[in-house]
C-alpha cells in the first residue's frame, strides 16, 4: 500500500505561521480554511480578512464540521471558541486531524472510487517506513512507543536524511543521555531543515499527556517534509543537469 495525500506537494510548514505566532495566526479560522482546501480537496471559499469574531467563528465551525462530516474526525468536544480563544490543545488536534485526513484517500489506485484508508493502515504504512529509517542506525522500531518517547527514533529518522557534515554536528551538540535535549533539539531541527511544523515538545511525552495519534501526525508530517526536500533536490539536478 502506497499512501498519497490529495496534495502531496503542499508542505505544512510553509503554511502555518511560525510556532511562536501559531495559535494567533489560526484565531480566524482562514488558514485552517486554506489547509483543508489544499490538503483535502475542500471547496470553501476563502472569505476576506475580517476583525469580527463571530466570522471567525463561523469559518472555524466550517472547518470542525468538514472534518467530522468528510473525515469521521473525532472533534465533538472541540468548538469554535477554543481556537479563537488561543487554546493549544483543541487547536493542535484539530492540525492532527488535517495532517491524518490527507492521508486518508490514495486517489491514484483507483480514481473514479477513491479507497479510504483506515486509521490502522495509515498507522502500519508510516510504521514501516520509519522502521526502514531506522533500521540503519540499529533503533528497533515497532511501534510507537518507548524508542519516541526517548527521541532516538525521531533522531534516527533525521540522520539518515542528513549530510556527513550536518550528523556529525547533530551528535556533537545532542545528548543522548536526556531524552528532553533530544526530542527538543531534533524537533528544533527538523523544522529548521525540513520546514516540519513544531508540533510537539518534549513536555508532551510525559506519560500523563502522552497520545500516540499526535505521535503519528507529527510522522506523517515529518516523511512529507523529508520527501517533499528530496523531490526539490532532484528537480534542481535534473534542470541543472539538462
Amino acid at each position: 500500500m502506497r499512501l498519497q495525500c490529495r496534495a502531496s506537494q503542499v508542505n505544512l510548514g510553509e503554511k502555518l505561521p511560525p510556532r511562536g505566532d501559531l495559535l494567533v495566526g489560526l484565531t480566524d479560522g482562514r488558514i485552517l480554511m486554506q489547509l483543508c482546501v489544499e490538503l483535502c480537496g475542500a471547496s470553501f471559499r476563502i472569505p476576506e480578512v475580517s476583525s469580527n469574531r463571530y466570522r471567525w467563528m463561523e469559518n472555524i465551525n466550517q472547518v470542525l464540521a468538514f472534518l467530522q462530516r468528510q473525515f469521521g474526525a473525532d472533534l465533538s468536544d472541540v468548538g469554535a471558541g477554543d481556537i479563537v480563544g488561543n487554546k493549544i490543545q483543541p487547536t493542535l488536534r484539530v492540525l492532527w486531524c488535517l495532517i491524518l485526513a490527507q492521508y486518508a484517500y490514495a486517489p491514484d489506485e483507483s480514481p473514479e472510487t477513491p479507497q479510504a484508508r483506515s486509521e490502522k493502515e495509515i498507522r502500519s504504512a508510516v510504521l514501516r517506513w520509519c522502521r526502514e529509517e531506522c533500521r540503519k542506525f540499529d533503533v528497533d522500531v515497532q511501534n510507537l512507543g518507548a524508542p519516541w518517547k526517548k527521541g532516538l527514533a525521531f533522531a534516527a529518522l533525521l540522520m539518515s536524511h542528513l549530510a556527513n557534515d550536518e550528523l556529525q554536528s547533530l551528535l556533537q551538540k545532542i545528548d543522548l543521555d536526556s531524552s528532553a535535549d533530544v526530542l527538543n533539539t531534533v524537533f528544533q531541527l527538523a523544522e529548521e531543515k525540513f520546514g516540519t511544523p513544531r508540533l510537539l515538545d518534549a513536555e508532551d511525552f510525559e506519560l500523563s499527556r502522552f497520545d500516540e495519534k499526535s505521535i503519528l501526525a507529527y510522522l506523517i508530517s515529518l516523511k512529507q517534509s523529508i520527501e517533499g526536500r528530496s523531490a526539490s533536490r532532484n528537480d534542481s539536478s535534473l534542470e541543472i543537469s539538462s
